[in-house]
């Protein structure tokens, strides 16, 4: 059985069958790529596939099945690797190349991806980001910010390290801290569910929480360098951040471990709303 590694972003359907020439097919989705291959193949891509949408990822992977094909999964976390190894930078092309490298070097586990889904943590998912979107729509968000800060160490206290990561104009930013506080009233003193909730890893699913966090909280901070040949929809040019992420010192790791201590701060904290006072 040949071994076919794939990424799709929704507008391509990026392929790779011997780590070099890379195939793309301007297909709109993964299933198209399916009606067109006739051979019993194994597919490798991605764990995180389609894990925004669960309804989505189950129907991926039954029709995988369905037509034959064995469908496996890699950590995308060992993609990075490999790009940053190379100096490379990301791209839905680049990953279709790593995940055929990492496939075939015999040393890494292809596992099956998983159909379970836990509809009582989709439930406290959609509740929690319902929550923090009611608030940024109302203006509320801002007078959470307030309250939180009044019980928080002085910003000014922070070590240099810290304020870089959880800051903005001089204070906590009011993007991270009212999200670290919502997504930790759901989670309360389970630290994992509450990094699930807000997405912190690669892997980690697109939401509210995510957003305020890496394109709200960190993103301007990042350094950004032009993809080679590559340009946007609407013909810009594409950008990508530097590999491994580092912004005047402080990695990804750094920032994920601050975002922690945020949350031990306030995760028991009980925040009255204005409205309900």
């Amino acid at each position: 059985m040949r071994t076919v590694a794939v990424d799709w972003d929704g507008k391509a359907v990026h392929i790779s069958e011997d780590g070099i020439l890379e195939h793309v097919y301007d297909l709109p989705d993964q299933f198209v790529l399916l009606s067109q291959t006739t051979e019993p193949t194994r597919f490798v891509t991605e764990s995180t596939i389609e894990s925004y949408d669960p309804e989505r990822r189950q129907a991926t992977i039954v029709a995988f099945a369905d037509a034959g094909h064995d469908l496996r999964t890699i950590s995308p976390r060992l993609t990075g690797w490999w790009r940053a190894e190379r100096g490379l930078l990301k791209s839905n092309a680049q990953d279709a190349v790593a995940i055929y490298h990492i496939a075939t070097n015999g040393r890494t586990h292809l596992k099956r991806p998983s159909l379970y889904v836990d509809e009582a943590w989709i439930a406290l998912r959609d509740e929690a980001e319902y929550e923090i979107m009611v608030l940024r729509r109302s203006g509320r968000k801002d007078q959470l910010w307030e309250a939180l800060v009044e019980q928080l160490p002085p910003f000014k206290s922070l070590t240099p390290i810290r304020q870089r990561a959880l800051g903005a104009g001089g204070n906590y930013s009011k993007s991270i801290l009212p999200a670290v506080y919502v997504a930790a009233t759901y989670t309360r003193d389970n630290i994992k569910a509450w990094e699930r909730l807000m997405g912190l890893y690669g892997a980690g699913k697109n939401s509210q929480f995510r957003s305020d966090v890496f394109n709200w909280g960190l993103a301007p901070k990042l350094t950004k360098v032009p993809v080679p040949g590559q340009t946007t929809a609407t013909g810009r040019q594409k950008m990508t951040v530097k590999t491994p992420i580092e912004i005047e010192g402080m990695t990804k790791s750094d920032y994920r471990r601050e975002l922690r201590w945020l949350y031990r701060q306030v995760w028991n904290l009980e925040i009255h709303d204005k409205e309900d006072a």
